[in-house]
């Protein structure tokens, strides 16, 4: 179909949020149809009506059909697909239950995609009015702070210290105006790239992913990513040992990487998994009387899902507070320029207007 896999490999693009859970979702609904992969690749290149996802799907097809590949393997040679998405189709075939990571995968990139889109959305309005502000403050400094100076300055009075002191800085805004307006057109052109681009909005989602990655919500995601996986192996009657392996290379927080170490270690030496993960502070609180319950009432799988849409939730929570947070504080902060602009302006006519009476 190509000529090279080299021209094959340049036209492939990364596969978006939205586009991962999709696919997700066609290889659930045709896996639970009884299916195979190969059969439901094939169907699925028969839809295809962009070039880019022919060629991943073709890629992906040959790798199953002509060398013998698992679904994993595939999905990683095309270099295309996030590691987390990789390591759990990985535990998903491992454990017999790639069925239920390929729905449990379009939930969890259908949130993601939700998420960007409420970061991109909650960002582009108090910028926009940041950039029309900036202008109109430029204005202010350097054509109206001078003209209000002339004429209290005619009528015996000075403006407030404040707006001396915008009115030197507008001045230098405006001997530097050119440099000014090249750096805010730079930073709308990369504003649009990030939010409007298909590039762009790989790099933005590579930010916000590094930056979940870190901090205490970090630590919430991994764990959740953790127990999940331990979730999958556990109901499929592999054994925990196995199960920690596997399901520590979706961890990506350094501090949830050193608990599981650990947990490992005190594994080892013969202290039982719910013992040894609570003594590395990998669950604490209510997700600690869960995780001991359920391991005691012989369903660990059950608790250990309960517990990973737990601090999935947790996180999902956390963010939506953090992204309805932004807008007001910008709001507030912009509000108060604007006030101490206009009282910088006001006051001296005030005491002008009170000289007169």
């Amino acid at each position: 179909m190509y000529r090279t896999v080299e021209k094959a490999v340049k036209q492939i693009t990364k596969p978006e949020a939205d586009e991962l859970a999709a696919f997700s979702m066609r290889i659930y609904m045709m896996l639970r149809s009884g299916i195979t992969l190969s059969d439901g690749l094939s169907i699925m290149l028969e839809e295809s009506t962009r070039e880019s996802e022919s060629v991943l799907l073709k890629m992906i097809q040959t790798s199953i059909d002509q060398e013998s590949s698992p679904f994993f393997a595939a999905l990683q040679n095309t270099g295309a697909f996030p590691v987390y998405f990789v390591k759990m189709v990985e535990i998903g075939e491992l454990s017999g239950r790639l069925e239920q990571v390929t729905q449990a995968l379009s939930i969890h990139y259908r949130r993601e995609a939700m998420l960007l889109r409420g970061i991109r959305q909650t960002i582009i309005y108090p910028v926009s009015m940041a950039m029309v502000l900036a202008v109109v403050v430029y204005i202010i400094m350097t054509r109206v702070l001078p003209m209000f100076e002339q004429a209290y300055r005619e009528l015996g009075s000075t403006l407030t210290p404040v707006a001396q002191l915008m009115m030197r800085i507008g001045r230098v805004a405006e001997r530097s105006g050119a440099v000014l307006g090249g750096l805010l057109g730079g930073l709308s052109l990369f504003g649009f790239y990030l939010l409007y681009t298909r590039g762009g909005r790989a790099r933005f989602t590579n930010m916000i992913d590094s930056s979940l990655s870190k901090g205490k919500l970090g630590v919430k995601l991994s764990t959740a990513r953790f127990t999940s996986g331990m979730a999958l192996m556990l109901a499929s009657g592999t054994d925990i040992e196995h199960s920690l392996r596997q399901s520590a290379d979706l961890v990506t927080n350094e501090k949830v990487k050193l608990q599981i170490a650990e947990c490992a270690e005190s594994m080892e030496r013969g202290i039982s998994f719910t013992v040894a993960s609570v003594r590395a502070g990998l669950y604490t609180g209510l997700d600690a009387g869960l995780l001991s319950s359920g391991f005691a009432a012989g369903n660990s799988d059950t608790a250990m899902q309960e517990i990973a849409d737990r601090c999935s939730d947790e996180v999902s929570d956390r963010l939506d507070r953090a992204i309805g947070r932004i807008e007001p504080i910008l709001v507030a902060t912009l509000s108060l320029i604007v006030g101490i602009v206009l009282l910088s302006v006001m006051l001296p006519l005030i005491g002008v207007l009170s000289t007169v009476a």
